[in-house]
């Protein structure tokens, strides 16, 4: 009886030490797709960042080449909210959380960009801001900037 409880032990045993193999195979698999994805989402947001600094480029060449104030503006405007998307890229890039980003960091930097273009010697522009929020979600970040 001994002899034959301790055969079925050693079958069960067998059993579990094969389905230990293929599930250490199965989270191998896993983890290299997962690495690969990483890696295609981290160049995604790479050339997402510089296609928005090519589009940045272009305005500031036309807003160079164009006299009048309201078209300046509009011009400013755009490259602000291209700005604001390309931050937020940024922020998610280094996010180790792809859906969230770190709000104060990006509305500090976000105000900083909007301040530099609008930058006039003549004018004494100063902010302060207090953000509690420590992190929000993509969906709310991107109207928000």
């Amino acid at each position: 009886m001994i002899i034959c409880f301790s055969f079925i032990l050693f079958r069960k045993n067998q059993r579990i030490n094969e389905q230990n193999i293929i599930i250490s195979q199965q989270v191998d698999k896993l983890s290299k797709l997962l690495s690969q994805k990483e890696t295609i989402l981290h160049e995604l947001h790479h050339r997402v960042k510089n296609n928005l600094q090519n589009v940045i480029s272009i305005l500031e060449m036309q807003k160079e080449s164009i006299n009048f104030n309201n078209i300046e503006e509009l011009i400013r405007g755009n490259q602000n909210r291209i700005h604001s998307m390309a931050l937020l890229h940024k922020k998610l890039d280094m996010s180790e959380i792809l859906r969230e980003i770190n709000i104060h960091g990006y509305l500090r930097e976000l105000t900083e960009l909007v301040m530099d273009s609008y930058c006039d010697k003549a004018k004494n522009i100063s902010l302060h801001f207090t953000c509690s929020v420590e992190k929000i979600t993509l969906e709310k970040a991107l109207p928000l900037g």
